[in-house]
């Protein structure tokens, strides 16, 4: 036998027929295209109706495959028990997915300027390599800006009601002194 008749040997007893297995959670893809890195983004809070809570959005776009998973970090720390990812990418027309990930926090830790949110694409590409995409937002210190302007237009009502008081003794004098000139 010649290495070429053994070569069509082994091909021809290649059976077709019998599905492939693979073990749970793996999964198949075949590439139509050329691989494309996420480009990840936050959008900036929106306040939840009490006001006590405020969203972070994190968003993922123009990837391809759809093998990515996103997650949270608070200061470096990585936090999973308010946050939620969408269940899977949504492919768009140009055939590249997008995902979102939403994060909840109170508001204090929003408003606090030392804290430093992140977001952490996982992007999987047709190596064993892993891509980390992040994008990251120091909270805002409003906390800190709300209870200046709140001790300002209190010391602004403060310093309205004592001049009112001072224009009420003047007139209050001035009656006075009216009355004792009549009598």
């Amino acid at each position: 036998m010649r290495r070429k008749d053994v070569f069509l040997l082994l091909l021809n007893s290649v059976n077709y027929n019998n599905p492939a297995y693979f073990g749970t959670g793996t999964k198949l893809t075949v590439l139509e295209r050329s691989i494309a890195e996420p480009h990840v983004k936050i959008l900036e809070p929106v306040a939840d109706k009490s006001n006590e809570f405020v969203t972070l959005v994190c968003l993922a776009t123009d990837f391809y495959p759809d093998h990515i998973e996103l997650t949270w970090e608070i200061n470096k720390k990585k936090t999973t028990d308010k946050a939620k990812s969408d269940y899977r990418a949504v492919q768009s027309n140009n055939k590249t997915y997008s995902i979102s990930s939403r994060l909840r926090v109170s508001r204090n830790v929003w408003c606090n300027a030392d804290n430093v949110f992140t977001c952490v694409a996982k992007f999987y590409n047709d190596t064993d390599r892993v891509i980390y995409v992040t994008d990251h937002v120091s909270g805002k210190g409003q906390l800190n800006k709300n209870v200046k302007s709140t001790k300002f237009a209190y010391i602004l009502l403060l310093c309205k009601s004592c001049l009112y008081g001072l224009i009420i003794l003047f007139l209050i004098w001035k009656l006075k002194h009216s009355f004792r000139k009549q009598s």
